[in-house]
């Protein structure tokens, strides 16, 4: 799997924590990892590998999701295993991997755009007021404007933000991934997304905003098709979203999720 490096995981989990604890440094993820911080400084910069033996470690300090986990040993085998065989071995697991997983590019892709601001950037060139001044839209989003300005600049690299237009303007490069295509990038993205949803329960209008919920038992094996009524209901949001001109950027999240704990066997 070109493109994606195990480093990533570490840095994506290192993004997260810091996120959530600005005080949280580098000496102290690497005291959470078990190994000196000189060595994953090293790491993360590509200047030293690890063994298989401490990426399970890693793993598992980290309660890495099964998928996370086995993408994560196969990336660390891939490069720093003992043997060419077992090297030669874990790059067919990683090619097995992406096909069951996503499009590499896709995934690539919304790991470096993973954070809300990104697609609300993309989507304010859509609505009648926008104008193309990164201190307008740090304003509109609420953020640093040295924020705003490195995402344009990740945007318009990706291709999926054109710049060289009086006005600016989205590309029309899909970047939608496989459906229940597992990742930190994506998890993390919802979570931020959920984040601002309880935010905004408390700052918005009623009437410029609708939260409601259902808590109801259901056979799973209906799941699937609950979960296709939620997909259709969204294509047709996505529609909706192209009919008259616009001069608002919302976010819709949608959650279904278990209540109940499993059965202890």
């Amino acid at each position: 799997m070109t493109g994606l490096q195990y480093q990533d995981f570490l840095l994506e989990e290192f993004k997260a924590r810091r996120a959530r604890n600005p005080n949280y440094s580098l000496r102290a993820f690497a005291r959470d990892l078990g190994m000196p911080a000189s060595k994953l400084s090293q790491n993360l910069r590509g200047l030293c590998g690890i063994s298989v033996a401490k990426a399970e470690t890693i793993a598992d300090k980290l309660a890495m999701r099964e998928d996370d986990r086995q993408l994560f040993l196969a990336l660390v085998e891939s490069q720093h295993a003992r043997s060419r065989v077992a090297r030669q071995q874990a790059v067919s697991a990683l090619e097995h991997i992406r096909r069951d997983r996503m499009a590499e590019l896709g995934l690539e892709k919304f790991s470096i755009i993973r954070d809300w601001y990104h697609m609300a950037i993309l989507e304010m060139t859509e609505i009648t007021t926008f104008r193309p001044d990164v201190n307008y839209m740090a304003s509109r989003l609420d953020l640093p404007v040295e924020i705003v300005k490195d995402a344009v600049a990740r945007l318009t690299e990706l291709g999926l933000l054109k710049t060289d237009t009086p006005r600016w303007e989205q590309t029309s490069v899909d970047l939608e991934m496989q459906s229940g295509a597992p990742s930190r990038a994506v998890r993390e993205h919802h979570k931020q997304l959920l984040t601002k949803a309880i935010v905004a329960v408390d700052e918005v209008a009623a009437e410029e905003r609708e939260y409601s919920s259902q808590t109801f038992a259901i056979a799973k094996s209906a799941i699937p098709e609950l979960k296709n009524l939620i997909r259709e209901f969204q294509r047709k949001t996505a529609r909706l979203s192209q009919g008259a001109a616009k001069d608002e950027v919302y976010a819709l999240t949608i959650q279904l999720f278990p209540l109940l704990e499993k059965e202890s066997t």
